[in-house]
């Protein structure tokens, strides 16, 4: 009888001592998945924290673009306007010399001055074409920044989202395995 007592006796003691590390590994169960979830949360504000930055950093050069096409408008205007002011000049010029030189302004002179004309406002009309291209070129890179960064930034807020799922996975996990240690 004794013997029994003592095996019963031993048998409590190694249950007593099972139940204590369950009751450990059960806590730092707990504890592990407070830290997952906390790393998780962490990690997720880092990722939308480099979304915003991909984002602002988007648009600081979109609006650099934006300013180099509003340059390229005015660069074309100015040349326009030189070009016109060098064409009236030549004009005048041409007048002159044929007032000078007793030609009257009928026939081929007319022509010529007609055809200078002409090239004086095609010239105009080129360096506007060519000032709005380069300003189209300009708004288009804008908007493609823009484009880009809003990937950029999708992805950063999609890993955010996944790295808040992936944590609260793992947390409930091990908070289920604490719950188990708990109940054996």
């Amino acid at each position: 009888m004794a013997a029994l007592a003592l095996q019963v006796y031993g048998q409590i003691k190694t249950s007593q001592a099972q139940a204590a590390v369950m009751r450990q590994n059960a806590q730092i169960a707990q504890r592990d998945a407070i830290v997952q979830q906390q790393t998780a949360t962490y990690n997720a504000q880092v990722l939308e924290i480099e979304a915003k930055q991909a984002e602002q950093i988007a648009s600081y050069n979109a609006q650099v673009l934006e300013n180099e096409a509003l340059a390229s408008e005015q660069r074309s205007k100015f040349q326009r306007d030189a070009a016109r002011r060098d064409a009236a000049r030549l004009r005048g010029e041409q007048s002159s010399l044929y007032g000078f030189s007793g030609v009257q302004l009928t026939g081929s002179a007319i022509v010529v001055e007609a055809d200078s004309e002409f090239m004086a406002e095609a010239n105009e009309a080129n360096i506007m074409s060519l000032g709005e291209m380069d300003a189209y070129k300009f708004r288009q890179q804008a908007t493609m920044q823009n484009y880009q960064a809003g990937i950029e930034a999708g992805r950063y807020r999609s890993s955010a989202s996944e790295t808040i799922r992936q944590g609260t996975i793992a947390g409930q996990a091990l908070t289920s395995q604490a719950g188990i240690s708990n109940f054996q």
